[in-house]
């Protein structure tokens, strides 16, 4: 079966709570010659308000059709077995711009309409272009740097978007003498996959989760200390990189040796920080005077205890979607 390449677009009704809802997915398919196989905007109702400014003429980016005609298209489940097999299909290749954001909105779509994920990955032509050019641009840009003719295409047309991106990848292809099934060849760097998408997801809802644990640790002293070691209001500044259950096991210890941990320096208080942490010249400035410097190391001397060795974040996260919301809640 020969290569196929899909350059894919996605418009969005409104975006709620950091999360996309798809009101169209446009698409050109085509051979490595660029010759178009197929195209399509495959419109449908988002079943959620639209952001009134993606109407109107004014707005940053108008929506391609009115929102009585997107009310009267069917939803996502509708396609869903169309867009499935447009984005698993063998020995195809799928570009877009800025893709992320799409592999993203496909991600919230399957979320939202409590469908099966659709796993697929794309390359991203925005960031290709960006490094090749030294330069960043938005794709209408892109469009006048390489002096593409769009003037038969309308912006935040989901399939003409798309055919913007096939222009840009086409442009690149021959500003670098390379074949578009080349193009793309051991640059991993541009590939924005939903598995990387779910798994980020993840670790950003644990992270918040895990912050807010710590936090109900923060601003008093402990009742039930097991030892008052440690006296006075302490700062803690981590690797972010550290395991998060680490960091609470380390906060925690300051708090049950009766530390008072705080957010922010204050005067007088004690800022722990990593041992390979280099001297920073803010350290000296006089404000600071008052503020005592010691190593993770340093504090865990003064407990008696080994400091335990640095434990980057493992990526066995778990799922806490239901438990946060959950906690919050509580």
């Amino acid at each position: 079966m020969e290569e196929t390449f899909l350059f894919f677009d996605i418009e969005c009704a409104n975006n709620i709570k950091s999360e996309g809802y798809i009101c169209s997915f446009g698409y050109v398919l085509c051979d490595k010659d660029f010759n178009i196989i197929e195209k399509k905007d495959i419109v449908m109702n988002p079943k959620v308000p639209f952001d009134e400014s993606l109407l109107s003429p004014n707005g940053p980016c108008q929506l391609a059709y009115t929102k009585e005609y997107f009310l009267d298209q069917p939803d996502f489940t509708f396609y869903y077995d169309e867009l499935k097999a447009l984005l698993t299909a063998p020995n195809r290749t799928k570009i877009g711009f800025a893709v992320e954001n799409d592999v993203d909105f496909m991600v919230c779509a399957c979320k939202h309409f409590n469908m099966d994920y659709i796993y697929f990955d794309a390359y991203d032509s925005r960031s290709l272009a960006n490094k090749i050019n030294g330069i960043q641009n938005g794709l209408v840009s892109w469009m006048k740097f390489y002096n593409q003719d769009i003037s038969s295409l309308t912006a935040h047309n989901s399939c003409d978007d798309a055919l913007m991106t096939m222009f840009l990848v086409k442009n690149i292809c021959k500003q670098q003498n390379i074949s578009l099934n080349s193009l793309f060849e051991n640059q991993n760097d541009y590939l924005r996959t939903v598995i990387d998408n779910i798994e980020s997801k993840k670790l950003k809802l644990y992270r918040k989760y895990m912050t807010h644990q710590i936090y109900n640790l923060y601003g008093h002293r402990c009742l039930h200390a097991k030892s008052r070691r440690l006296k006075g209001k302490i700062h803690l500044a981590l690797n972010s990189n550290r395991d998060l259950e680490q960091i609470y096991e380390i906060n925690s210890v300051i708090y049950e040796n009766g530390g008072i941990l705080v957010k922010k320096i204050e005067p007088s208080c004690t800022f722990v920080m990593e041992d390979d942490r280099p001297h920073a010249e803010w350290m000296d400035m006089p404000r600071y005077s008052s503020v005592k410097f010691i190593t993770l190391k340093n504090l865990f001397d003064t407990l008696g205890k080994e400091e335990p060795p640095f434990k980057p974040q493992s990526k066995d996260i778990p799922d806490l979607e239901e438990e946060f919301q959950c906690y919050m809640q509580s």
